[in-house]
């Protein structure tokens, strides 16, 4: 079931918008504070649905590796494809179709596995 606009609640809307806002100010580094279950998964799944119909990829991490599941299952439920680059896990830029969203941990996403991406290939 993917998350449609009317099935966000309005604070996550009013979220939504100042990410954006701030996105089209190029801020590069925008953080979003949400206390534990008020949806900050709901909310980066619908940025990276909005991202993805601009033509865009996004990257998304997180510290534990149940986060990185929930996250995934999350953003599959939004129609994303997506991979996991985490652990024996390893997201490919050949698979097809190329994962339109990639969620990673932040202890594996460093050294030579970061550097396989190009530094292009997530608009977020």
């Amino acid at each position: 079931m993917s998350v449609s606009p009317h099935d966000l609640r309005p604070y996550q809307i009013e979220a939504i918008a100042s990410i954006e806002r701030e996105w089209e100010n190029d801020k590069r580094s925008t953080l979003l504070v949400l206390a534990t279950g008020l949806g900050k998964t709901t909310v980066f799944s619908e940025m990276a649905r909005r991202e993805r119909d601009r033509g865009g990829r996004t990257l998304v991490l997180a510290h534990r590796t149940e986060l990185v599941t929930q996250a995934a299952r999350s953003l599959e439920a939004t129609s994303l494809t997506t991979q996991i680059e985490s652990g024996s896990q390893r997201a490919s830029l050949l698979q097809w179709p190329i994962a339109e969203t990639v969620v990673a941990t932040v202890q594996t996403l460093k050294g030579r596995r970061l550097a396989k991406w190009p530094r292009d290939h997530f608009a977020r």
